[in-house]
C-alpha cells in the first residue's frame, strides 16, 4: 500500500507492506504527477513505519531516475520502525546523493515522529 499527500512543506508518502513491482510502478506513475504540481524545492517525509522490506524488483523502480526527484529536494526524513527496512532505504539512496539532508526518525522511540520530521524539513531543526 502506498499513499502520497501534497503537504505546505511538499509531499507525504506513506508505505505499509509488501510493495510489489506492480504497486511500485503504480506509485512511481502517480507520483511523477504529483511533482508536476510541486514547486521547483520541496521537503519530503516517506513514512515507512508499516513497510516491509521491498523485493529486489520493486527496488530496481523505486530507484529508476531518481534524478527526477533529487536535484529538487530541500530536506527529507524518513520515519522507520524496523532496522531491516532503514537499512535497506540507506541502501537504495546512497547514489542519490542526499545524505546531508535526509535524517532517519525511529518512530519506536519518538511519539511526536511527523512533527519531528516537519521541523527536520521546515526549518533544519535536527531531529535527536
Amino acid at each position: 500500500m502506498y499513499k502520497i499527500e501534497q503537504k505546505d512543506y511538499g509531499v507525504k508518502i506513506t508505505f505499509a507492506g509488501f510493495i510489489q513491482e506492480e504497486e511500485m510502478l503504480a506509485y512511481k506513475k502517480e507520483f511523477r504527477t504529483v511533482l508536476d504540481a510541486l514547486p521547483e524545492k520541496f521537503g519530503l517525509l516517506s513514512d515507512m513505519r508499516e513497510m516491509k522490506p521491498m523485493p529486489p524488483e520493486s527496488q530496481k523502480i523505486f530507484n529508476a531516475n531518481p534524478e527526477l526527484v533529487t536535484t529538487r529536494l530541500t530536506r527529507t526524513a524518513t520515519i522507520v520502525n524496523s532496522a531491516l527496512v532503514k537499512m535497506q532505504s540507506k541502501r537504495m539512496v546512497e547514489e542519490w546523493k542526499v545524505s546531508d539532508s535526509k535524517r532517519y526518525i525511529d518512530a519506536s522511540k519518538t511519539a511526536d515522529w511527523e512533527a519531528v520530521a516537519v521541523g527536520w524539513i521546515v526549518n533544519g531543526v535536527e531531529p535527536e
